[in-house]
C-alpha cells in the first residue's frame, strides 16, 4: 500500500515522502497513530500544497535551531555534583539534568531528548555532550563536571 507520512518515520521517510508499506502496517500503526494517509489522488493533490508550508515550517525550525548552535558555540557548561575521591560522582547526570541547567543557566529552552547522550555521565571532568538541535543541526556541547563544595 503506497502512504504519504505525515511526520518524520524512523527508517521508513521524512515527512512528505510517498513510500510502499505493508498493508498490515500501514492500517494497523501508521494510519491509526497519524503518521500517514493513504495515497489516493485526492491525498496526493492536497500534498502539493502542504509541502510548501511544510518547507517553510522547516526553514524556520532550522534558523531557530541555528541561532541556538550560535549562542551555544564555544561555551563551556559547568555542573556541579558530589563525588568520592576517586572522582566517581555518587549519582549521576542525564539529559534531564543538562536540558534543565541550560534553561536555568544561558536561556535555551532545549527538550530533553534532544540531548543525545549514550548513557548518563558518572564521572568528574570535561565531557563532549551532543545536542540535536534539528534533523540537520547536530552540535556538541562541552558539559564541566565538577565537585560540590
Amino acid at each position: 500500500m503506497k502512504v504519504i507520512l505525515l511526520e518524520d518515520v524512523t527508517a521508513l521517510g521524512k515527512q512528505g515522502s510517498v513510500v510502499d508499506v505493508n498493508d498490515g502496517y500501514a492500517r494497523n500503526y501508521l494510519i491509526p497513530r497519524g503518521m500517514a494517509e493513504e495515497a489516493k489522488a485526492s491525498a496526493l493533490r492536497k500534498l502539493e500544497l502542504k509541502k510548501s508550508r511544510w518547507q517553510k515550517i522547516e526553514a524556520k525550525d532550522l534558523a531557530e535551531a541555528k541561532k541556538i548552535a550560535d549562542q551555544l558555540s564555544g561555551k563551556v557548561l559547568q555542573m556541579t555534583a558530589d563525588a568520592g575521591e576517586s572522582g566517581k560522582l555518587y549519582g549521576s547526570i542525564t539529559a534531564h539534568h543538562i536540558a534543565e541547567k541550560l534553561a536555568t543557566e544561558w536561556n535555551v529552552a532545549l527538550d530533553k531528548r534532544k540531548v543525545q547522550i549514550e548513557e548518563p555521565i558518572r564521572s568528574l571532568g570535561f565531557h563532549r555532550v551532543p545536542l540535536k538541535l534539528h534533523r540537520d543541526l547536530v552540535i556538541e556541547l562541552e558539559l564541566e563536571v565538577i565537585v560540590k563544595e
